[in-house]
């Protein structure tokens, strides 16, 4: 018969060892789960005063956020994406903004600007981002377009 000092050493053990295995499972998990999202490192580039970040989630759908500041209230702006070339996947963010006329005058305060959107592309797509700047806002039949 087994007596009752090495029944519970082999239960304490068995225990010990079990929770040693767990733990181990548990940081290769946590190992391989890092691995897997440094796969797809974000995305940032710099145009003018402004940052773009962007980050693939999946299914090929990236999200993206623009961020910086005018020094002034006037200017507007539009973000758009495109498709730059199917075959090689460059996507291309592009923030146009657009000055005042001269003789508009602007408050001095700093515009903070902080947008975000998504767009599809493969995981491995090229991302690029461009400020531009255009003297007016476009019209929609003649009327102006309308304000941020």
């Amino acid at each position: 018969m087994i007596s009752r000092e090495f029944y519970a050493v082999s239960v304490a053990f068995i225990g010990i060892l079990g929770f040693a295995l767990g733990v181990l499972w548990q940081q290769d998990a946590q190992h391989t789960y890092s691995e897997e999202e440094s796969e797809h490192e974000p995305v940032i580039a710099q145009s003018g005063e402004f940052t773009m970040t962007a980050e693939y989630i999946e299914d090929d759908t990236w999200e993206y956020q623009v961020t910086g500041s005018f020094d002034n209230q006037c200017p507007k702006y539009d973000i758009s994406t495109e498709l730059i070339d199917a075959k090689t996947e460059i996507v291309k963010v592009r923030m146009m903004v657009y000055k005042p006329a001269d003789d508009v005058l602007c408050a001095q305060a700093i515009k903070q600007v902080k947008e975000s959107g998504e767009f599809t592309a493969a995981a491995d797509s090229e991302i690029e981002f461009t400020v531009q700047e255009s003297e007016s806002r476009p019209t929609v039949t003649g009327l102006p377009a309308l304000e941020d």
